[in-house]
């Protein structure tokens, strides 16, 4: 059997135990508990991502464990059209990474860029700036100004939708976890929304990325008949630069491992979502099994050298996992200042 399906076959199995529960909520009160202390003392939205990445970095499970850090650099600004005007923004706040392991091996590897808002005039009400939504919803031509981009023109896709995403912190120590095109839908000409609403919307869209199940959730005869099945599906949707709306549905509808969810109303939903790798763009994936985003794994592992050479340290798991990956050689490995949140989840212990 292929060790990606293998993997993939025992991942199904270790997400419905109850180790993996345990893990998974220890994460979700550690950061709760972290963030309603910054709303206790009134903090601001960079007390809030400073505590998420510190409550990530102190949490290690048996099969769920992080390691995050913020990095202190030169800030990374990039510059598109919007609408005939040229806008300047900076990337996001948080480069979220989920790794999928098997006996210490990567299987599979995601990512999602992150831009973090505290609810502030009106509690569980948050102010988007449309023109940093326009970019992490659309990914509209680019190129770098200052920092780690190369100051040439940059296109790149967005195959799961949710390259781009959300954490929209709300009192009394939560946040909303959506991507930037369903925040985006949601919004429509509106600059900003409450909690209530996202959750409205939601319910309307019924969108099947969120959905427990999809059409295909349920059991071949046979594994690798399943495997070779969905690797057809996957390579049909992403040849037309799409990402396949139920992921990899493995096993039956209970084990909800490796979709496409672009939303979670707060940490509980955000965190098991992230466990089970059913958030972000894939951008590794083992003896290329899947296709992949070759862009976004570049631009990671761009940050990663980041960190090597600055010598800033807690992220050893990734920093050993993508130590040989391609990444832009033309990069400003002085541009970045960013939170990285690294997610790994071991099928096999013991």
């Amino acid at each position: 059997m292929p060790k990606f399906l293998e993997g993939i076959s025992q991942f199904a199995k270790a997400s419905r135990s109850d180790a993996f529960t345990r893990d998974e909520k220890k994460v979700c009160g550690a950061l709760q508990s972290a963030l309603a202390t910054v709303y206790l003392n009134d903090g601001n939205e960079v007390q809030l991502v400073e505590r998420t990445i510190d409550a990530l970095n102190s949490n290690h499970g048996r099969h769920f464990r992080l390691e995050s850090m913020f990095i202190h650099g030169n800030r990374s600004i990039i510059a598109f059209d919007y609408y005939g005007k040229r806008a300047k923004k900076e990337l996001g706040d948080l480069i979220v990474v989920s790794t999928l392991t098997n006996r210490g091996t990567p299987i599979l590897q995601k990512l999602t860029i992150v831009q973090a808002k505290r609810d502030t005039t009106r509690p569980y009400s948050w102010g988007i700036d449309k023109e940093q939504l326009f970019f992490l919803s659309n990914w509209p031509e680019f190129k770098g100004v200052t920092g780690i981009f190369p100051k040439m023109e940059f296109a790149i896709p967005d195959y799961s939708g949710c390259l781009g995403s959300y954490y929209l912190y709300r009192e009394p120590g939560d946040f909303v976890f959506i991507s930037a095109k369903e925040l985006e839908k949601s919004l429509g000409t509106r600059k900003r929304i409450t909690f209530d609403k996202l959750l409205a919307e939601q319910a309307e869209i019924g969108s099947a990325d969120s959905l427990p199940g999809g059409p295909f959730a349920f059991r071949f005869i046979d594994p690798e008949e399943e495997f070779i099945f969905f690797e057809k599906y996957y390579h049909l949707f992403m040849r037309r630069g799409l990402m396949p709306p139920f992921g990899f549905p493995w096993g039956d509808i209970a084990s909800q491992v490796l979709r496409n969810v672009h939303f979670g109303k707060n940490i509980n939903d955000a965190i098991a979502n992230f466990a089970r790798l059913n958030v972000g763009e894939p951008v590794f994936a083992l003896d290329s099994a899947i296709p992949v985003n070759d862009f976004a794994y570049r631009l990671l592992n761009t940050v990663i050298r980041y960190v090597v050479r600055t010598d800033q340290g807690r992220l050893g798991q990734l920093i050993q996992f993508n130590a040989n990956a391609p990444f832009f050689e033309q990069a400003d490995l002085d541009g970045i200042s960013i939170g990285i949140v690294h997610t790994i989840t071991e099928v096999s212990i013991g």
